[in-house]
């Protein structure tokens, strides 16, 4: 082996470690994109919550849903006055389904689920036993 050898080969062995490392976090971050939600009152299919980027969350009203008076609005702050709604955050009212504090960091340690990507906490926690009717239940890609 050449003096200077085993360095060459160690740079190599660190970046394939970089690369592997930043291509995983690639993944991750994808696979958190485009991911869909049914939202239910009372268990009657309300509408479809997406998060299509980090930067923008919609929240449509299902047509039957809309367009029937019985129905109520998912929330005050958003009527059926429009049937789509857009945010570059998590809209509040889902926010206000999520746990706080020593809750929450349990269920974010117990689940692995990043404390700041409320998206995946919802989804893994708004799916029974919330405050209130509404329930959010995950869209698998399969099912979409």
């Amino acid at each position: 082996m050449m003096p200077g050898s085993w360095m060459k080969s160690a740079h190599i062995g660190s970046m394939r470690f970089y690369i592997i490392n930043f291509w995983i976090l690639a993944q991750q971050i994808f696979n958190h994109m485009g991911r869909k939600a049914e939202v239910y009152v009372n268990d009657n299919v309300a509408g479809i919550l997406e998060k299509v980027s980090s930067q923008l969350f919609v929240f449509r009203y299902e047509d039957s849903y809309y367009n029937s008076p019985k129905f109520p609005a998912i929330s005050l702050t958003m009527p059926k006055t429009q049937q789509e709604y857009q945010s570059k955050y998590l809209f509040p009212f889902f926010f206000g389904l999520l746990s706080e504090g020593d809750n929450k960091e349990l269920q974010c340690r117990l689940l692995r689920i990043d404390p700041d990507d409320h998206f995946s906490h919802l989804l893994a926690t708004a799916h029974t036993d919330t405050i209130g009717a509404v329930t959010v239940r995950e869209i698998n890609k399969s099912q979409s």
